[in-house]
């Protein structure tokens, strides 16, 4: 009895990760991924190129932010592991910060192309690329400033 209760007990837990892995690592929505419908404010992390300097934009814009968000609800992704990132496309980058209803809880992304760094998971953009040209006339719009940097 003692056996058939620690097999039933070893099966379970065995199904149980198993199954946890295969729903962390299925195709998801971006904004799931990005608990979108708690956001309520994004800062831009600005870093020119060759420059160690970085310049944060709080967004600050509820027009912007549903912009952006619908933007990214078109993007499907799967998880492909924890950060394990090197940039082949450095002026494509999009450094975003979000601010969540707790106030606390930050959570910082990067989006390059076909690769999104999502906290400390790393995923594959399925319908991707992104959108080049929308992001650069967001960034112009809403987070550059009148100075285009």
């Amino acid at each position: 009895m003692k056996r058939i209760s620690f097999f039933i007990l070893v099966s379970g837990i065995i199904l149980f990760l198993l199954m946890y892995r295969w729903v962390d690592y299925r195709e998801k929505e971006l904004t799931d991924v990005l608990h979108a419908e708690e956001i309520i404010d994004v800062s831009y992390t600005y870093v020119p190129q060759g420059s160690d300097q970085f310049e944060n934009t709080e967004l600050g814009n509820p027009q912007a932010l549903k912009e952006l968000l619908g933007f990214l609800s078109q993007y499907k992704v799967k998880k492909t592991g924890l950060r394990d990132f090197e940039s082949r496309y450095p002026e494509e980058q999009l450094n975003l910060h979000f601010i969540y209803t707790d106030g606390f809880a930050t959570y910082s992304s990067l989006f390059e192309r076909d690769v999104v760094l999502a906290g400390e998971n790393q995923y594959k953009v399925i319908n991707g690329p992104l959108d080049q040209e929308w992001v650069e006339e967001f960034k112009k719009k809403y987070l550059l400033g009148s100075n285009g940097q």
